[in-house]
């Protein structure tokens, strides 16, 4: 090393100052000389070099140290803090935002409960006024819902003695006047022309079938009981089928029962009744009715058991004389009520499921002295399928007459079935059974009918039916029915329960 010239003997015996890069830079730069001015040895000039090396290494490490960047661990540490305080200041901000917004939302539920009680207490004071008249085609006596709905029918039976076999007739059209009078009053208006054919003549026999006023909203009482009042000729609130329009039945003909009970067409009647939906701890529908009517005689004559008339005992005394008594006590005829009509139904709403529910009501009419009592229950069950149009009703009916002055009781009754097998297409079956209401016939009927609709929509329908009935004097009969039901306005739409 000393023929190299990189070590001298005196050179560890000098004082080494501290580099630093000013001295470096500071430097001179021309040639090295000693501090005597003579020109510095080879040795000195390594060993000075040696001393500066260390210092001009760290200078390039932070001159260049940019261009270099540390390892991807050291970075992804440093990163990783960073991302850790970041997050944590950012959950923090969250948090106290989400109290802030707590705290401004229950102070202002507190307001409006507040405001709430205040405005019930008011009210409460004040009494509860009219609501105003619900918007939409209703709109009053300026404008009401004008409708009118045709029932068209084809008749085919093997019953030769029916007027009305083999031919298409026009069973009826139905008009419809409908709308509010005043906010919470609703007026209904629906008269019926009925097609009579005799031969090749027609005539028209025009009924008013119902004419009334209703009553929703009662000032001051409706608030805390939910009384309805109407008022005026309607259908009879008795059993399911009959307070509906036929056109809305799910079949072309009448059931037995009712065809038994109350002729060819439905109950009605004037007069007055209150419903009242009451409250339960169940919170089930609840539903009381209870009316007060003329008693109006029904079918198309006023002959019936229990009811006579003057004009009714020449007719029958004539009979007398030639023999004819009993043929016409054989004729059936509609139940006869003895002055005013009482009438009460109760009807009670059981859900299982958002799917099933059913439907069990209770029906009673009876006339002044009681000497005829009508009973009427009836049960629905229903099953809608989710999310799709079908839907399944099993319907029944029963019904029991207690004739008083003949001391008699008759029953009666029919199962339907109803399936939706679409928005468009039903299918069903009905049966009935009756017996009649002769005195002097203790024997019963029966039918079995089948039905397929289609709906083009809710004013347009075009149904098939097939019915085999038979009789008290045990002969058969069978009839085929294709039915068409077209009509314009609110009153003409179907009615999905």
């Amino acid at each position: 090393m000393r023929a190299l010239g990189l070590f001298d003997p005196g050179w560890e015996s000098k004082a080494v100052l501290p580099l630093s890069l000013e001295s470096m830079v500071a430097a001179p730069q021309g040639r090295h000389h000693t501090e005597a001015g003579r020109p510095a040895a080879p040795g000195y000039r390594r060993r000075r070099f040696l001393r500066w090396c260390p210092a001009a290494l760290m200078c390039l490490t932070v001159l260049f140290s940019p261009l270099f960047p540390a390892p991807a661990s050291v970075q992804a540490a440093e990163l990783a803090d960073q991302r850790t305080e970041t997050v944590e200041e950012q959950f923090d901000r969250l948090q106290r935002e989400i109290d802030d917004l707590r705290s401004r939302h229950e102070s202002e539920m507190q307001e409006l409960r507040e405001k709430l009680g205040a405005a019930e207490k008011g009210r409460e004071r004040q009494g509860a006024p009219h609501q105003p008249a619900p918007p939409g085609g209703s709109g009053g006596i300026m404008n009401p819902d004008l409708s009118a709905v045709v029932d068209v029918q084809a008749l085919f039976t093997d019953n030769k003695t029916n007027a009305d076999r083999n031919k298409v007739r026009v069973k009826h059209l139905e008009l419809a006047v409908q709308g509010y009078l005043y906010p919470g009053i609703r007026a209904d208006i629906i008269p019926a022309l009925e097609m009579v054919y005799e031969g090749d003549e027609v005539s028209v026999e025009v009924d008013l079938e119902e004419a009334y006023l209703s009553v929703f909203q009662i000032p001051y009482l409706s608030e805390n009981l939910p009384l309805e009042l109407q008022a005026g000729r309607k259908f009879m609130n008795f059993g399911r089928l009959n307070p509906v329009h036929s056109h809305h039945w799910p079949f072309a003909d009448t059931p037995l029962v009712l065809a038994n009970l109350f002729g060819e067409h439905a109950w009605f009647d004037d007069g007055l009744q209150g419903s009242l939906k009451v409250p339960n701890p169940l919170d089930l529908y609840l539903k009381t009715t209870f009316g007060f009517w003329n008693g109006k005689q029904l079918g198309h004559t006023h002959e019936g058991l229990g009811h006579d008339h003057h004009e009714d005992a020449e007719d029958e005394g004539e009979e007398d004389d030639h023999g004819d008594h009993d043929h016409a006590h054989h004729e059936a005829q509609p139940i006869s009520w003895d002055g005013h009509v009482y009438l009460s139904r109760t009807v009670l709403g059981i859900p299982f499921s958002r799917q099933a529910d059913s439907l069990v009501g209770y029906s009673l009419a009876w006339d002044e002295g009681m000497d005829t009592v009508l009973h009427g229950a009836d049960l629905t069950l229903t099953f809608r399928f989710p999310g799709t149009f079908q839907r399944i009703r099993w319907q029944n009916e029963f019904f029991a007459a207690d004739l008083g002055l003949r001391d008699i009781t008759r029953y009666g009754g029919y199962s339907l079935l109803a399936v939706d097998l679409s928005r468009t297409w039903q299918v069903g079956y009905r049966y009935d059974q009756t017996q009649t209401l002769d005195p002097h016939e203790s024997g019963h009927e029966w039918a079995a009918s089948g039905f397929l609709t289609y709906y083009f929509n809710h004013s347009l329908y075009l149904r098939g039916q097939y019915r085999f009935r038979r009789m008290v004097d045990d002969t058969g009969e069978h009839n085929g029915t294709l039915q068409l039901v077209f009509g314009l306005g609110p009153h003409s739409h179907r009615l999905d329960d």
